[in-house]
């Protein structure tokens, strides 16, 4: 899901040539004076340091001072002498005063819990997020152009008297409502994380970027917001949205709602679409030739349209995120371009790779693919295949293959040799990861200790996935199956085979509760779970020869007559 970042960065510096609303004649102030505008900060935290940056126009700067003491004079370590860049105090005092015909402060992060600016009505920036500000009183801060409030605990804003307000960001705070009919000029909004139950937004025609998500917001009209670039209106309770008349539209981020259909067919602006997480039956995007990037994952989809080639003309897109849906085709001679597929748990049967040659990042794990090719494929670095019903895999066109995740298939015995035999070399700088087994689901994957062997003589690292466990990188050995295999004896375990029947007895705890009848050429053909206490495992198709039954690390070979 989109989340926006903010960096405090983004704002540090404030320049000082805004382009300033009509103010009110006010005389100038001459030196460091107390007769002049002047903004009180107060700070709930001992703090070591105050740390501000702070804007003026040139003409005042010489007038700028911080009262640490509030002493109401300006001694010799308070006058601000450096504009545009951080500046530290040292503090002495919780509250303290910033004098001064200043444009811009950014007082972020500094613990506030109150920010007194209604004696700066000359201000047009403040940037006071990242503090514990439950309230702010704008009523005398008609020409604010920029205000971010991000990170406070603010229950109640009222931005009405800021009609000239171009940006206003109050993410992350207790808001259940705002009022923007005041502000018009806004271009950039977001109130992203609050409690904001309804949203008006139809006085901001000017609005290019919105950010509303996290909020319990159940309807939303864009209709008036005509010239949007980017929209986020994730995790919120929208059973449905149109966005028809927001053609300039590039962006669009509506993951984890509850909608059922999404027309985008008037958005043929739109680069990148973000709608998982919601109850989306089909998805058209055959008008939008733009996209690039699509995320529409953990929906219940069962048709994805992608653009036609016309006019020497095709589908852009580049990233496809579908997992966790119901699709069993692709059109992908449509998306020649595309470099990341990740298609996991749907219902493909198989996937036409070679139409898609740039591939470089793919995982169709959890689908009940029995072959998969990707000869085509020479840029591929990461290949998830897991939990399919893989029975052999060719890597050898794969050169600039690092990171692959086959647990979970029927993958074994010269299978198993062929496939570790056609992973490229690495280095040891920087070594390939294989992810080929995963015992506590009875994988039928086995990988010998030879083939285990072989991958680390060209810098591959084998790893047992464990459910999961240290992110999946459990090293492997191995195991050494067939006729030359040693047996492991565990006290614990007794077996005895007799006719078509093995009579397995565990006494306490157990390494594994699952059992692994193998057979002479190292392939998997039974696996069983056992109880504790007795089990009788019938063998009922099994061929006369020498069998291996491993549980865990113990290995004991029996034969069927």
């Amino acid at each position: 899901m989109h989340s926006k970042l903010l960096h405090l960065s983004a704002g540090l510096v404030l320049s000082a040539a805004f382009c300033t609303p009509a103010l009110a004649d006010q005389s100038k102030p001459k030196g460091y004076s107390t007769d002049q505008p002047k903004i009180i900060l107060t700070t709930g935290e001992d703090l070591d340091e105050w740390t501000f940056i702070i804007n003026a126009d040139e003409e005042e700067m010489g007038n700028v001072w911080v009262d640490l003491n509030n002493n109401g004079t300006c001694d010799e370590d308070e006058p601000v002498t450096d504009f545009g860049g951080q500046v530290d105090f040292t503090c002495v005092d919780k509250k303290i005063t910033i004098y001064g015909n200043i444009t811009g402060l950014n007082c972020a992060q500094n613990d506030l819990t109150s920010i007194d600016i209604s004696g700066a009505p000359q201000l047009l920036k403040l940037l006071a997020g990242r503090n514990q500000l439950k309230k702010i009183d704008l009523s005398h801060n008609a020409n604010l152009q920029e205000l971010y409030l991000y990170k406070n605990q603010i229950t109640t804003l009222d931005p009405t008297p800021c009609q000239f307000l171009l940006e206003l960001d109050v993410d992350e705070n207790k808001l259940n409502e705002i009022n923007l009919s005041n502000c018009p000029n806004l271009t950039k909004f977001s109130c992203t994380r609050n409690a904001i139950k309804t949203l008006d937004l139809s006085s901001q025609r000017n609005l290019r970027i919105l950010y509303c998500g996290g909020n319990n917001l159940t309807s939303l009209d864009l209709s008036k917001c005509e010239e949007l670039r980017e929209a986020t209106c994730a995790n919120n309770l929208l059973e449905n949205i149109s966005i028809a008349a927001n053609k300039k539209l590039k962006e669009f981020y509506c993951a984890a709602n509850k909608f059922t259909t999404l027309d985008v067919s008037q958005n043929t602006k739109i680069e990148l679409l973000d709608c998982r997480d919601n109850q989306l039956t089909s998805l058209d995007v055959s008008n939008l030739y733009e996209l690039h990037t699509l995320a529409c994952g953990y929906n219940r989809l069962n048709t994805l349209t992608f653009p036609i080639e016309k006019d020497g003309k095709h589908a852009g897109l580049i990233n496809l995120y579908a997992q966790s849906n119901a699709l069993s085709h692709l059109a992908l001679e449509r998306t020649p371009d595309m470099k990341v597929l990740y298609v996991m748990e749907n219902n493909f049967s198989e996937l036409e790779l070679e139409l898609i040659p740039q591939l470089t990042l793919f995982s169709c794990s959890s689908n009940p693919i029995k072959e998969l090719s990707t000869g085509a494929n020479s840029m591929l670095k990461t290949l998830g295949a897991a939990n399919a019903q893989l029975k052999s895999l060719d890597l050898s066109s794969n050169r600039a293959l690092m990171v692959l995740q086959c647990y979970g298939n029927e993958i074994n015995g010269e299978a198993m040799t062929a496939m570790i035999a056609s992973l490229p070399a690495r280095s040891a700088m920087e070594p390939g990861e294989a992810f080929v087994v995963n015992t506590p689901k009875g994988d039928k994957n086995v990988i010998r200790q030879a083939d285990v062997e072989a991958a680390k003589k060209i810098h591959w690292q084998i790893f047992n996935f464990l459910d999961g466990v240290n992110e999946g990188r459990n090293p492997y050995e191995g195991v050494e199956v067939g006729i030359q295999t040693p047996e492991v004896v565990n006290p614990s375990l007794s077996l005895m085979s007799s006719g078509r029947a093995l009579y397995i007895k565990m006494e306490g705890k157990a390494t594994q509760d699952q059992l692994y009848v193998i057979d002479a050429a190292g392939r998997t053909v039974l696996t069983q779970k056992l109880d504790k206490g007795s089990n009788v495992v019938a063998l009922p198709n099994l061929a006369s020869g020498v069998y291996v039954a491993r549980i865990g690390q113990w290995n004991r070979k029996f034969s069927i007559q």
